[in-house]
């Protein structure tokens, strides 16, 4: 039985919730297999896999497409990461421009 990717992302979300591995986190992969188990589908087209993702995102997880096994991540983690200031953007780009 084929499952929408709100139910999808509402399994990944408990997944995030299960002590494996030795720890809980914020982290964890599933292979491409376990995700389609989850789905109920045996092919995952890239048009599910995109409305899985906006459906994660909307529920909180980042889920990163890696070909063969997905990384999801709690998104507030990745929200706290530090932002590249323009300085070093401007930099980079007049160094590369004296390269050419």
């Amino acid at each position: 039985m084929s499952r929408s990717v709100q139910d999808v992302a509402k399994m990944l979300q408990q997944i995030m919730a299960e002590k494996f591995g030795g720890k809980t986190d914020t982290r964890f992969k599933i292979s491409r297999e376990r995700l389609a188990q989850l789905a109920g589908r045996k092919i995952l087209h890239t048009s599910y896999l995109s409305d899985l993702s906006d459906a994660c995102i909307e529920g909180g997880l980042l889920f990163i497409n890696l070909d063969n096994f997905f990384a999801v991540q709690e998104l507030d983690v990745v929200e706290r990461y530090r932002s590249v200031p323009p300085y070093i953007v401007s930099k980079l780009i007049a160094a590369t421009s004296s390269i050419e």
